[in-house]
């Protein structure tokens, strides 16, 4: 994930257009989630890897590594039970 939030960063330098902008806010939106690549198919999270300029030949190794079982965030909710008098 580190690399890319580095290709957002680098991404944000260099963009000018509005639509470009409006698509990279909703990328960074999109991985704010957790495990949000758990979450999508393989075409959506291809079409960020792009967008973000991924190397072709990375991705298909890349998207492995970010849906990796270590890489799966778990979640506690916690539950509040109140007594009723």
């Amino acid at each position: 994930m580190n690399y890319l939030i580095s290709l957002i960063k680098e991404k944000e330098s260099k963009i000018s257009s509005s639509d470009d902008k409006e698509k990279l806010q909703l990328v960074k939106d999109t991985l704010s989630v957790p495990n949000c690549f758990f979450n999508m198919d393989i075409s959506t999270a291809i079409g960020i890897m792009s967008f973000l300029g991924v190397p072709e030949d990375k991705m298909e190794s890349l998207y492995f590594s970010l849906i990796a079982p270590d890489k799966l965030e778990k979640h506690i909710d916690k539950v509040t039970v109140s007594k009723e008098k």
